[in-house]
């Protein structure tokens, strides 16, 4: 009965009707426009956040007043990847500063090494040259080959010196003699990075992992070890509870592996800090 009347109704008053369908629609419409720019904005500001700290979630390296620099990459990414669930891949990286060689003129920059194979963090645009690392090759940053002016088949020396372990409860000493070596690269490609590290790296190179175990004698050991977590945490219009979700998953790693490590979360850092921008 009440179903007859108001279809009656309707018949009757078909504008009023009209118009109320038509502001239901636009209504909805309005609706589903926020929530996709609010996500829009979402992802766009977690974009901007990798690109200028990188596309990993976690980094994790030995503690400063730890007696070996360096980590063991089989065993320590086992521990890592089994420590939760959301972590999806653990990727060995060299992020190590140098001193850079071209012919007499110095500077410094920073060293990248990682297994382009499998790495997948970052993304590397080729300016010129083909990207091939392995067998001496390397990919010169931007501003590196504008400072030099370099081009493809140059090459470039890179000194490197080991880190000196800090006395616990002591600062670092100055000017302490360290073990230093030094390699030669050719260039193959000129690139631009994007989250392979953050923004502020724009002087350096990138070469393959097995070349700078090798350079350095140190196999199956990296300084760093990288990793990403289910971006499906970060699916929340509250930045605070999605930095929360991030530093759960870090608090777990840290229970695995102890205090002998450092553990870096910066884009949930970041991202914690900019909740006023959601």
């Amino acid at each position: 009965m009440i179903l007859k009347y108001v279809l009656k109704n309707f018949t009757r008053r078909k504008v009023r009707t009209l118009l109320m369908v038509l502001s239901l629609l636009v209504s909805t419409g309005l609706i589903v426009a926020m929530n996709a720019t609010v996500e829009t904005v979402r992802r766009s500001n977690v974009d901007l956040i990798a690109i200028a700290v990188g596309r990993y979630d976690l980094a994790i390296s030995k503690t400063e007043i730890s007696p070996d620099p360096f980590v063991n990459i089989t065993a320590v990414s086992a521990e890592i990847l089994a420590a939760n669930e959301e972590i999806t891949a653990v990727y060995p990286r060299f992020h190590i500063p140098i001193e850079l060689n071209v012919g007499g003129d110095l500077s410094n920059g920073t060293l990248v090494a990682l297994d382009p194979a499998v790495d997948e963090i970052g993304f590397v645009d080729v300016i010129e040259g083909e990207y091939l690392l392995g067998g001496g090759k390397t990919a010169v940053l931007e501003e590196t080959a504008i400072l030099y002016d370099l081009q493809i088949g140059d090459t470039i020396n890179v000194g490197y010196s080991y880190p000196q372990p800090r006395e616990k409860g002591q600062e670092a000493a100055a000017n302490s003699s360290q073990r230093r070596t030094n390699q030669q690269f050719t260039i193959s490609a000129i690139v631009r990075q994007d989250g392979v590290l953050g923004a502020d790296a724009r002087t350096g190179l990138i070469i393959h992992l097995d070349d700078a175990q090798s350079w350095l004698d140190l196999p199956d050991r990296a300084p760093l070890l990288i990793a990403a977590i289910n971006p499906a945490l970060y699916e929340t219009n509250n930045a605070e509870l999605a930095a929360l979700r991030v530093r759960a998953v870090v608090n777990d790693v840290q229970i695995a592996l102890g205090d002998e490590y450092a553990y870096g979360m910066d884009k949930a850092v970041v991202l914690s800090d900019a909740a006023q921008g959601f």
